[in-house]
């Protein structure tokens, strides 16, 4: 009869033992789930506060305007090879996407040109096909009587864009088209990075 007794009291405690054990078990799994989304929640709001916190930067010899980066090259080449140092930079010809980007580059290379020969290439040409001149946005901005087709040497076709006014321009027409093959300084272009911060989001 005592055995007995001993016997259920003993599966009742294991019973419990076991019912307690998948409880705890449960609420292990649970509290797994919960740190995961803890993360994952972090990882979110600090990247968005990274983001927020740390302002574009440049590497050396570059200048930043606008959330880009711009790099003014003295070596004089063709219109390729400039864009071939462009791309070996991580950026390109520029691009002229607005009225302000076109002043803040005009204002620069009047500071930069020694005379009104010394333009800048930009990321203009119509080498595909003639007349077909390819920009972002489609709007040209033109000097008066540009482009003319006419390259400095009378042979070549002017198939390249370029810029830059000494005295500057009063209506932000300065660009010109030439031979691609004719030697001149260029702007490179590419999106600006950011600050590597110390802190650490927990």
């Amino acid at each position: 009869m005592i055995v007995q007794k001993c016997e259920r009291t003993i599966t009742k405690i294991k019973n419990i033992l076991l019912n307690f054990l998948f409880e705890n078990l449960i609420l292990y799994i649970y509290i797994f789930h919960l740190k995961q989304k803890k993360n994952k929640i972090s990882i979110f709001l600090c990247s968005d506060l990274f983001e927020e916190l740390t302002p574009p930067e440049c590497e050396a010899g570059w200048e930043l305007h606008g959330g880009n980066c711009y790099y003014f090259s003295n070596y004089k080449s063709s219109w390729t090879e400039s864009r071939d140092s462009c791309r070996g930079q991580g950026g390109d010809l520029v691009k002229i996407d607005s009225r302000e980007e076109q002043i803040f580059l005009a204002e620069r290379l009047k500071e930069l040109m020694k005379d009104d020969d010394d333009k800048f290439w930009i990321g203009l040409t119509d080498s595909a096909e003639e007349g077909r001149w390819l920009w972002v946005d489609g709007s040209l901005f033109w000097k008066d009587q540009e482009p003319d087709n006419l390259s400095k040497d009378g042979a070549s076709q002017a198939d390249c864009g370029r810029m830059g006014e000494k005295k500057g321009v009063d209506n932000l027409k300065s660009w010109f088209d030439i031979s691609c093959l004719y030697l001149q300084k260029s702007i490179c272009e590419k999106g600006a990075g950011t600050i590597q911060s110390s802190s650490v989001c927990v």
